[in-house]
């Protein structure tokens, strides 16, 4: 059961049954990949193929186009738990700045990441090894600026670099 991360089993002192105890890994991001689409979780596992879990669609996950090209097995690490992390406070950060987030993909660059806002016709450029709140920070700065003198950027902002911005 990849799902399950930790499990312990204890024998008690008086009686005959052990207690087992089990945490189940918390699902947050959906990676479609090549090899096909997995749950990750809060460490970077693929903990199930998304056919077989018919109820992550439910879920809020975080969905995550990997251009990679690596393979992906379930019950392997597919992420840093660094990129999930990232990842995570990215999306947050966004939700709280009221952006909706229309794509994220991880390119076959190291250690990037492409976001894709709703309504807007860039992708923003993202460092996965930076701080996720300064760059969203440095992003959010740049879209008021550029919005304040009616310009708009058509490939993408790119905040790889720490308290530095560009656009093409």
């Amino acid at each position: 059961f990849p799902e399950a991360t930790d499990i312990a089993v204890t024998i008690p002192l008086l009686g005959r049954r052990p207690v087992v105890y089990m945490r189940i890994a918390e699902p947050i991001i959906l990676l479609n990949s090549p090899s096909g689409s997995y749950v990750i979780d809060e460490k970077g596992r693929a903990i199930v193929l998304l056919q077989d879990a018919p109820n992550a669609q439910a879920l809020s996950l975080v969905i995550v186009d990997d251009q990679t090209g690596l393979d992906i097995q379930t019950g392997q690490q597919a992420l840093s738990q660094n990129d999930v992390v990232f990842i995570q406070a990215l999306r947050q950060q966004f939700e709280a700045s009221g952006l909706q987030v229309e794509s994220m993909s991880l390119p076959p660059l190291a250690h990037e990441l492409h976001v894709r806002i709703k309504d807007v016709p860039y992708a923003i450029k993202f460092n996965l090894v930076g701080d996720p709140r300064e760059q969203a920070g440095t992003y959010l700065a740049v879209k008021q600026k550029l919005e304040q003198d009616k310009v708009t950027p058509a490939e993408y902002i790119d905040v790889r670099v720490p308290e530095r911005a560009y656009y093409k």
